[in-house]
């Protein structure tokens, strides 16, 4: 077998080591994108530093446009004030365009809990374009599209819960039934399922 390519790989093709490239492309921006996440429930300045170059540009929404590291960091600080926060990061799409260059989208789930427990959820839509510098990959812009958010303060929100009872869920699952009565009770027609 003859290789084209600069490094051949034995017993690879160059078509096979040309795909395997991409697939490390691509596994690489993920770990940016999980960086991100990991790094903001954390308040990980470090991780969060990892996942953006250094002159990187984060926008959120039309208006809130953060750039380089001090910036963007602050976000994690923005978080501090919440009992316990989740980012999900899910349907990742990331197009290698070459091979500096990348770009992708996916899909996020946050999950937050306020210091007074209440719950709140949303969904965004990340689009990244994604660089390679001095053999690292990295965000170079994020653009966040916030979907909806969701505030659920008749949710049972226990931090830290005890080990899984039977006690501990008869009582989840009660709230829930004398919740259902009253919404159902008080005739707005807005009985939950």
């Amino acid at each position: 077998m003859v290789s084209t390519h600069e490094d051949p790989v034995p017993g690879l093709t160059a078509d096979e080591v040309s795909r395997l490239r991409e697939v490390l492309i691509v596994q690489a921006c993920i770990k940016a994108i999980h960086r991100y996440s990991i790094g903001v429930d954390l308040a990980d300045l470090d991780m969060l530093r990892e996942a953006f170059h250094d002159d990187a540009v984060l926008q959120m929404g039309p208006t809130w446009v953060m750039t380089g590291h001090d910036e963007i960091t602050q976000i994690a600080n923005i978080g501090v004030r919440w009992a316990d926060k989740h980012h999900f990061s899910m349907d990742h799409l990331v197009v290698v365009d070459g091979p500096d260059h990348a770009h992708g989208i996916y899909h996020g789930l946050v999950l937050y809990v306020t210091p007074d427990l209440v719950h709140i959820s949303g969904t965004a839509r990340y689009r990244d374009r994604f660089e390679r510098r001095n053999g690292v990959w990295r965000i170079a812009h994020r653009n966040v599209e916030i979907r909806y958010f969701s505030v659920h303060p008749t949710a049972e929100v226990t931090l830290n819960p005890p080990e899984l009872s039977n006690e501990w869920l008869e009582r989840i699952r009660e709230k829930e039934r004398k919740r259902r009565e009253a919404l159902r009770d008080s005739g707005t027609g807005n009985s939950p399922p």
